[in-house]
């Protein structure tokens, strides 16, 4: 497998899987993408004695916006749910991205609303 960065005018080469490899999954990563890159192109290159083939092949493409998450302005997220028919409730700030947390609940939960609100929102 090799990716292009130009629109295919030139290419490095991403992954190979050598055989035979019958009922072989690999997983492979491209880490070494040029800064500002919005479009690459994945060319498989199949090779064999009459025997070559892809049942199944499957291609994700993350992108990460270099300038949007240089600053946050804070934020809260509250989430609603029941428990045992007791309504309840967690709110958190969200103050970085990425951001998580956890909820514990006693039972199964029984969800009922989530919701944000930016800080100029919030009285």
């Amino acid at each position: 497998m090799s990716l292009s960065y130009d629109g295919g005018k030139s290419s490095t080469e991403a992954a190979r899987i050598e055989g035979p490899t019958p009922g072989v999954t690999r997983y492979f990563k491209a880490s070494s993408i040029p800064a500002h890159v919005r479009k690459a192109l994945l060319r498989y290159e199949l090779t064999g004695n009459n025997t070559v083939g892809i049942f199944s092949f499957r291609v994700d493409a993350d992108y990460m916006d270099p300038i949007a998450a240089l600053f946050v302005q804070p934020f809260t997220v509250t989430h609603r749910w029941r428990e045992n028919g007791r309504e309840m409730s967690k709110k958190t700030e969200i103050t970085r991205l990425p951001f998580s947390y956890s909820i514990h609940a006693d039972t199964d939960p029984e969800m009922v609303s989530v919701t944000y609100e930016t800080a100029s929102l919030q009285r």
